[in-house]
């Protein structure tokens, strides 16, 4: 079974905390093992036992809520890998998450842009605020956002909001380069539209160098982000000619061997011609 890349981060960031209060519970029941033993008041094998014995215990509570988010997500697991994003994907989740939080608020907001309903997408993102978010959230609501103002193709916007997150947003793609890679690509591609070539390859290159890392992981949104930059360019040709290799990627590429996930990268590419100054110039 494949989760959700969400999922996914939200279970290994939970194992390596799970990890950290065993060894953290450990480590604090010798220094007052050792502290007692000093003392000559306890032996050092009680407190650091029942130092240890918390810990394991905290741990099995924390594995017993990475396996309830997953088996809570196994519907979704089964339509993304039979149907991809859909209209059952969408009532699904929300039968899930009949009141969701502001993680799953962006989650689904996400989703919509997928999806292209983009007035729902804002109109979901207008109630979540910025405020009191942890990093990885932050990050993922400016990027939401900054998606939903590129795919509409107001760019006066996109500019307005990519400025703004700008400085955290590069901080945090330093720290994470892959969880960051959505971010780059969107960057990449605002900042060719603002005939900014310089940075703009400088964030697609980070990202290409992002998704080389992962396994088994197809190059195909790097690919499609620069059509999309060399249209935004004026680079028409050139555009052309890495739409191409585009296209024999994701008819080839073993990681993308689902219908869906074909039909999905094959819409995303013919749009990019979209991104050409003289296309701007008609929406």
């Amino acid at each position: 079974m494949k989760y959700s890349g969400y999922v996914l981060h939200t279970a290994k960031a939970l194992w390596k905390v799970l990890v950290g209060i065993i060894a953290g519970s450990a480590v604090l029941g010798a220094l007052f093992g050792l502290y007692a033993m000093s003392k000559g008041t306890d032996p050092f094998l009680k407190p650091f036992l029942l130092f240890l014995i918390a810990g394991i215990v905290i741990s099995i509570a924390l594995l017993l809520l990475i396996a309830s988010s997953l088996k809570k997500e196994e519907p979704l697991h089964e339509i993304l890998e039979q149907k991809g994003y859909c209209d059952e994907y969408l009532q699904t989740f929300d039968r899930i998450y009949p009141q969701p939080t502001s993680t799953n608020k962006l989650r689904k907001a996400d989703l919509l842009n997928t999806m292209r309903r983009f007035d729902e997408a804002e109109q979901l993102l207008s109630t979540v605020s910025p405020v009191g978010l942890s990093d990885d959230r932050k990050m993922e609501y400016h990027n939401c956002r900054l998606d939903l103002f590129l795919s509409t193709h107001r760019l006066a916007e996109a500019q307005q909001e990519l400025a703004s997150c700008r400085g955290f947003m590069d901080i945090y793609a330093n720290a994470h380069p892959v969880q960051s890679i959505p971010y780059k690509l969107n960057a990449a591609v605002i900042l060719a539209a603002a005939d900014d070539f310089e940075n703009s390859e400088r964030y697609l290159k980070s990202a290409e160098q992002s998704t080389a890392s992962l396994k088994d992981q197809s190059p195909v949104m790097v690919m499609i982000a620069k059509t999309m930059q060399l249209y935004a360019l004026g680079f028409d040709t050139q555009a052309e000619q890495q739409a191409e290799l585009t296209r024999q990627e994701i008819a080839n590429s073993p990681a993308l061997n689902k219908s869906w996930q074909k039909e999905h990268f094959l819409t995303m590419l013919s749009r990019a011609a979209e991104f050409a100054p003289n296309n701007e110039a008609k929406e």
